[in-house]
């Protein structure tokens, strides 16, 4: 089994892949961006191990480079359990540790908003709202927004 999430960027804001961004307790990553441009949206495609059970239990580590030398942290987690009925969960947290990230997956998904505020380069401030969603053809998706 597989598990292909968009991870949709929608700011205007790169996002990187922590230099230790990089966790998995089961199955592989297929394709992992390093870098995500703003108003993107790869795909974080995963399988699961090709053995009787197998799964997938992963997370990432990420950074956003934000003006005036800001950064955000956050970890996303991914899993799928084979079984009857084969569940999907992700989730998201503000965190720079990919086991907090795979920790933070669960079938109904979540959404969290960045506990700083930060400035534009207007001198705006603004938060980032981060949510792993439900969505019935690829199971979640994740998505990342500034909000004034």
């Amino acid at each position: 089994m597989d598990l292909k999430i968009p991870f949709e960027n929608g700011t205007k804001y790169s996002i990187e892949l922590d230099t230790n961004g990089i966790y998995i307790k089961a199955g592989k990553f297929e394709s992992l961006p390093r870098n995500i441009a703003p108003e993107r949206a790869p795909l974080i495609e995963l399988s699961s191990e090709a053995i009787p059970g197998g799964g997938i239990d992963a997370g990432n580590a990420w950074v956003f480079k934000l003006p005036n030398g800001q950064t955000w942290n956050l970890a996303t987690g991914y899993a799928l359990m084979n079984g009857h009925p084969i569940t999907t969960s992700a989730g998201v947290v503000e965190s720079s540790n990919p086991q907090d990230g795979a920790k933070a997956a669960t079938e109904q998904g979540n959404t969290i908003t960045s506990t700083e505020t930060f400035m534009d380069e207007q001198g705006h401030s603004f938060q980032l709202t981060a949510q792993a969603t439900r969505n019935e053809l690829l199971g979640f998706v994740i998505k990342v927004v500034a909000v004034c």
